[in-house]
């Protein structure tokens, strides 16, 4: 399982962090989705996309973000920055039951036009 992982947006900043069994939190330690398997959902059961290979993709198969060391079918990647202090970390809200998730979409090599926070609210 994926453990204390920053998820980084277009441009190299760390926006996202994934913490135990695949919660991911912002940076101010708050819940806003978790994974199942290869699927990422927001606390509303709402399937958001996909993370494979350190790549977090939306519904169009447009990479959203991307972790260190991702592998896969992307655009170019930029250099990352310099990830901040951990903050604490909120207790993790009750999983809700899940959408159904979509078909996966042949992966596309360019940007979303969500980065992995708004790919959450969205």
């Amino acid at each position: 399982m994926i453990t204390n992982n920053y998820i980084y947006d277009r441009v190299g900043v760390p926006t996202l962090r994934i913490v135990g069994k695949g919660r991911v939190i912002d940076l101010h330690g708050r819940s806003i989705g978790f994974l199942d398997e290869s699927s990422v959902y927001n606390y509303n059961g709402r399937h958001c996309g996909w993370l494979e290979n350190g790549i977090l993709r939306d519904h169009h198969g447009a990479v959203s973000g991307f972790m260190r060391h991702a592998k896969g079918p992307s655009p170019l990647l930029p250099l990352t920055r310099l990830a901040p202090l951990s903050s604490l970390t909120q207790i993790e809200p009750i999983r809700p039951i899940k959408s159904l998730k979509p078909i996966k979409p042949i992966y596309r090599l360019s940007w979303s036009n969500l980065d992995p926070i708004q790919l959450f609210d969205f």
